[in-house]
C-alpha cells in the first residue's frame, strides 16, 4: 500500500545559488541524515544505522516514511478547470471523478513530445491539483498558465507544501495511528485535517 500525505508548510529557499530545503529539513539534520542534492533540493538519502538494505527491508516488510517534498505541486482553479486541464493532458480525466487521481502526461503542443509525466488529482470540475516531477514543474505550470483562458488560474505551489510518502504493508496502520483516513480506493484521495 502507498499513501501520500500532502501538508501545508513552508519550504525554505536558501540563496539563489544554494539548494531548496523541505519543511522537514531541520528534523532530518537533527536525526543525522546524510543529505544530498536531489533535483536542486537538499534531501535525506540515508540515516545512521539504516542503509539501503535495511530501508528496503523495512518498506517491503513493514513501513517506510519518505520526505518527497521536492516533487512539484500545482493547482488549476476556476470555472471549467477540469475541462481545460483535460485538453492538455494525454489521459481522459473525465474517466475519473472528484476524489480520484490519474497518472498522465503533459506534452508539448508543437512537437507532441513529453514534457513530463504527472499525477492529476481531480478535486472538482473547477479544481485540479497536479504533482509533476521536480525538475519539470516550471515547464508544466508554465505551459498551463500560458494557455489558460480568462477565469482559469494556474498556481505553482512547488515550495508551499510538504509531501510525505508512507509505503509498505503496514502503512495504513501507521497513517491511522496519526489520525488520518485510509479507507479510500487505489488512486483516490481524501482531504483530512491532522
Amino acid at each position: 500500500m502507498r499513501i501520500t500525505i500532502v501538508a501545508t508548510a513552508t519550504v525554505t529557499l536558501m540563496t539563489s545559488a544554494s539548494l531548496k530545503t523541505s519543511p522537514l529539513h531541520d528534523r532530518h539534520v537533527a536525526l543525522g541524515a546524510k543529505m544530498a542534492d536531489f533535483g536542486g533540493w537538499e534531501m535525506p538519502i540515508e540515516y545512521p544505522g539504516g542503509g539501503v538494505l535495511k530501508e528496503h527491508a523495512a518498506v517491503r516488510e513493514a513501513v517506510g516514511v519518505f520526505d518527497v517534498s521536492h516533487l512539484g505541486k500545482g493547482v488549476v482553479r476556476g470555472e471549467g478547470a477540469l475541462d481545460f486541464v483535460n485538453a492538455r493532458l494525454t489521459n481522459d480525466l473525465r474517466r475519473i471523478g472528484p476524489g480520484q487521481a490519474q497518472y498522465t502526461m503533459c506534452c508539448d503542443r508543437e512537437t507532441g513530445g513529453v514534457i513530463d509525466d504527472l499525477i492529476a488529482y481531480v478535486r472538482s470540475d473547477d479544481e485540479v491539483f497536479l504533482i509533476p516531477n521536480a525538475a519539470n514543474t516550471s515547464a508544466v505550470v508554465g505551459l498551463l498558465a500560458d494557455d489558460a483562458p480568462a477565469g482559469i488560474e494556474v498556481e505553482d505551489l512547488h515550495t508551499r507544501f510538504a509531501v510525505i510518502a508512507v509505503q509498505g504493508p503496514r502503512s495504513a496502520e501507521l497513517v491511522q495511528a496519526l489520525g488520518f483516513p485510509t479507507d479510500h480506493d487505489y488512486m483516490s484521495f481524501t482531504r483530512a485535517d491532522g
